[in-house]
């Protein structure tokens, strides 16, 4: 008989945190699960650990090269025989309760995808700080598509999702960053209801050496947004240039450079600031 959710977690040399993130999964209070581990390819004790785990529930998938996470979570949703599906990333710690409360979420709203809030706790010199993502409701927005467009609110690992959704809408792999942002404009682009339930179920580490090692990834999937989204974007200028205005404040706290898009942010949005920023991004005074 096929579990009612199957739950999707991509992995790559996560020896350190693979099995904290499966068990806490599997340690739901929603036992009518199956956890389909999609190895890509890992070059480290990943997939000996996760054999390690003797719950039947628990199917590990190897894949013979290294594809990506997006590929290896359209892996896992090609595997997955539930009728609901939810993915978990291979470093994260979901709370007991995370499957139940966005299951009851989705029922109760008739909603297609449910995705929920998460803590991120990063550590900078030895210090953790938290902080609750996202931090704007899209329940609250009249017009959807243009707050998605604006800006993301979904994170991978809190999603759930009727599998309707994923037979017409998977992770784009020419994403190296906000696949999650991509999949979500994707949903509703094909007229899925989404809906944001406002609790915490979902804790994320971020270290200090990541913080700025994927500018050149973000500004890729900035581009690839722009290019992908260029019709809806086109249509809400006011939109766009405050997405170029993110874009351009992310790639600067990043380490890279926002000026292109501040310039943008400008033109579009009719914002004084953003020529100010441009200016400022060029002579390398920009703080952020």
């Amino acid at each position: 008989m096929a579990p009612e959710i199957s739950v999707i977690i991509p992995v790559y040399n996560r020896e350190s945190t693979i099995e904290g993130s499966v068990r806490s999964v599997l340690d739901q209070t929603v036992d009518d699960i199956e956890v389909l581990a999609v190895d890509d390819h890992s070059a480290d004790s990943s997939v000996e650990i996760l054999k390690k785990i003797t719950d039947p529930r628990l199917k590990v998938i190897c894949c013979e090269t290294n594809g990506g996470a997006c590929k290896a979570r359209n892996i896992g949703i090609a595997h997955a025989r539930g009728k609901y599906i939810a993915f978990q990333d291979s470093d994260d710690q979901w709370h007991k309760d995370r499957l139940q409360r966005t299951l009851e979420a989705l029922q109760k709203e008739n909603a297609d995808l449910v995705f929920c809030a998460r803590e991120v706790q990063t550590v900078q010199n030895g210090i953790v700080t938290g902080k609750k993502i996202p931090d704007y409701n899209l329940n609250l927005r009249e017009d959807k598509l243009a707050a998605l467009l604006r800006f993301n609110c979904v994170s991978t690992q809190t999603i759930t999702g009727k599998r309707e959704v994923f037979e017409n809408v998977q992770f784009d792999l020419e994403f190296p960053r906000f696949q999650d942002w991509d999949l979500a404009l994707q949903a509703v682009l094909h007229g899925f209801k989404l809906y944001y339930l406002d609790e915490v179920l979902v804790q994320c580490s971020v270290q200090e050496n990541s913080l700025t090692a994927s500018c050149k990834k973000a500004e890729q999937a900035f581009r690839l947004l722009e290019n992908k989204y260029r019709k809806e974007y086109m249509a809400r200028p006011k939109t766009y240039g405050e997405f170029c205005g993110i874009a351009g404040h992310i790639l600067e706290k990043e380490g890279g450079s926002g000026a292109d898009y501040f310039y943008k942010e400008w033109k579009y949005a009719r914002r004084p600031a953003g020529l100010a920023k441009m200016v400022l991004s060029k002579l390398h005074l920009l703080k952020v």
